[in-house]
């Protein structure tokens, strides 16, 4: 390494050649270098942008089938009686209390009854009616039964106010009796207001196509749209006063592209006496047709980008007769940035993300910008880190054959969490006290999972689930879950003491574990996996979380049960023997244990 030159020694040298040798052919190259790099970061600005703006799209629409689960999650189990009107409302409002974006969610009986609750009208909290009549609501009824999975449903029109709702509808069954359907509705201005929002963030317009002549979402329709209907539920693209979305080239982009879901596409469309960039992405799984997310600004914003480039000869020349003179500054003051930028890369490269420092602002702009799009790169890069296991993607970048992991049967231990009675729980809480509640939860559990080699699965509403043996092999996996399992207790009961001193509310904590085989690795599509396990004996640890209530004493602060196949596997731990449990839903009973501590 201490034989290799300097930067400084390197740029003395590189101007003398440059001086003697080729000056003019320099600068040529320089200016076309310049130009292409121009382009092709204009390109990745829009990509940068529509990705943008699809991924919030999605993290503001995807919460909803979540919430719908938390809702379904009591009525399937009995928990609560779809015919209580008051124990209905109270979970439907807890649940448009985490999904601000919810505007009302209603319970659909098999024969059509209905049960709704609108967030932004209290006089009508809880309403019953009767859709007994409505064909759309029979279709989907039907569909519900055959189908028993969730979707989003058609657009409807709720004509005395003059609002469309986008509708994610979700079966619910007790045990394999068909109990009715459950509709979360997301009204089309308040998703159009918070398109106009993103857009605003990246100085652009931003808009939602439903197919090529429908618009979902759009400024002009935050604030409402008249003359709307079940036939006519979104106004066209020639209604909404927006120039660039009727201009016939936006269609003909449409069409001749087909915008695949991966893909972004750019054109430039005349509109008026104007013309400009529109960014265009197909975004699916949000019904039958495909939403088209896109967004426009001038053109002028990226000619004027590229005619700083016919400055760079002239600045070029001039720097050229001064390299000499300023060479050694410009190599220290260059070398500085690019070292920090290794140091901090070399931290990425360990996976380190939360030692990074930001990188400066810097005199030079290709290193302003790069330090920049690090530093942006840093922020994404936890981002991400919140939301995927770092025990998967340090494996994935340690596997030279980096990809898909493919699924395989693998014997594993699952942990399931659930706080008790956590619906009474939120209903004496604010929203935002019950936000923060649960995250500070989920860290307390993450912690004590991840100490002891876990990895977190999913939060499902107030639980977690977590297992071990994957993606690292662990043979002492039910061990390594119950040590889990016994810091979770003493953590809860150590929060606890201090809650009830402060007069706080305090968190029961039921936890169940489970060992056997299970298909672990990559499920999901092309372009959106998720890494879980899926089996039997995941459902068995789901029942049994519904049995831990029954078994342990409600005003016990936190307590674990493991089954007989994870008893089996342990030793050293103090086990008090439950007996023979019948679960919910299943044909064979198992051998239920409470886990006291090690011995």
């Amino acid at each position: 390494m201490r034989s290799r030159p300097t930067i400084i020694v390197a740029i003395i040298s590189g101007a003398l050649a440059l001086l003697l040798i080729a000056l003019g052919l320099v600068l040529v190259v320089s200016y076309e270098v310049a130009r292409r790099n121009t382009e092709e970061l204009t390109a990745d600005k829009s990509g940068l942008i529509i990705d943008s703006i699809v991924d919030r799209i999605r993290d503001h629409l995807d919460p909803v089938s979540a919430q719908l689960a938390h809702v379904a999650r009591p009525l399937e189990s009995g928990t609560v009686d779809p015919s209580d009107t008051a124990n209905l409302r109270r979970l439907m409002w807890s649940a448009m209390a985490a999904t601000p974006q919810v505007s009302v969610i209603a319970f659909v009986t098999p024969n059509a009854r209905v049960v709704r609750a609108f967030r932004n009208r209290p006089q009508l909290s809880a309403r019953l009616s009767n859709w007994s009549d409505d064909q759309a609501i029979r279709r989907m009824i039907e569909r519900s039964r055959l189908g028993k999975r969730a979707f989003w449903g058609h657009l409807f029109v709720a004509e005395p106010v003059q609002r469309t709702y986008l509708n994610r509808v979700r079966p619910v069954f007790k045990g394999e009796k068909f109990a009715g359907i459950l509709i979360s509705g997301v009204s089309v201005i308040e998703l159009s207001d918070f398109v106009r929002r993103l857009g605003e963030t990246h100085n652009t317009k931003a808009f939602i196509l439903l197919g090529a002549d429908a618009v979902l979402a759009h400024a002009a329709i935050r604030r409402g749209f008249r003359g709307l209907s079940d036939q006519h539920p979104l106004p066209s693209i020639n209604e909404v006063n927006d120039a660039v979305l009727a201009a016939p080239a936006l269609r003909r982009a449409i069409a001749a592209n087909n915008l695949r879901s991966s893909g972004v596409t750019r054109h430039v469309i005349t509109a008026g006496e104007h013309r400009y960039i529109v960014i265009l992405r197909r975004l699916d799984g949000y019904g039958a047709k495909h939403w088209y997310v896109g967004a426009y600004l001038p053109s002028v914003e990226f000619s004027t980008q590229l005619g700083r480039l016919t400055y760079l000869p002239l600045a070029g020349l001039i720097v050229a007769l001064v390299a000499l003179v300023g060479a050694i500054t410009l190599g220290r003051r260059l070398s500085a940035p690019i070292k920090r930028m290794a140091t901090e890369a070399r931290k990425v490269q360990n996976l380190n993300l939360y030692a990074l420092n930001s990188l400066p602002r810097s005199f030079f702009r290709e290193l302003d910008e790069v330090s920049q799009a690090f530093n942006a790169m840093t922020t994404a890069l936890r981002t991400v880190a919140a939301y995927v296991p770092m025990s998967l993607v340090t494996r994935l970048m340690h596997d030279a054959n980096s990809g898909p992991i493919p699924p395989e049967e693998r014997e594993i231990t699952v942990m399931f969490t659930d706080i008790v009675g956590f619906t009474a729980l939120s209903e004496e809480l604010k929203p935002t006290e019950v936000a923060r509640l649960l995250n500070e939860h989920f860290a307390l559990v993450d912690g004590c999972v991840a100490q002891e080699g876990g990895m977190v699965d999913k939060y499902i509403g107030d639980s977690v689930m977590a297992f071990w043996g994957a993606p690292e092999r662990h043979p002492d996996h039910a061990v390594r879950a119950c040590r889990a399992a016994l810091a979770i207790i003493e953590a809860i009961e150590n929060d606890n003491v201090w809650l009830r001193k402060a007069g706080l509310p305090i968190v029961r904590v039921r936890i169940v574990i489970h060992s056997g085989p299970v298909v672990v690795g990559d499920i999901g599509t092309p372009v959106r996996l998720n890494y879980t396990v899926i089996g039997d004996t995941v459902n068995i640890a789901q029942r049994l979380e519904m049995l831990a209530r029954e078994l342990v004493d409600a005003r016990v602060d936190a307590a674990a049960l493991v089954s007989d196949e994870t008893a089996k596997r342990l030793e050293r731990f103090h086990l008090e023997a439950l007996g023979v449990q019948r679960l919910r839903g299943r044909l064979h009973s198992i051998e239920v244990h409470r886990l006291m501590g090690t011995t």
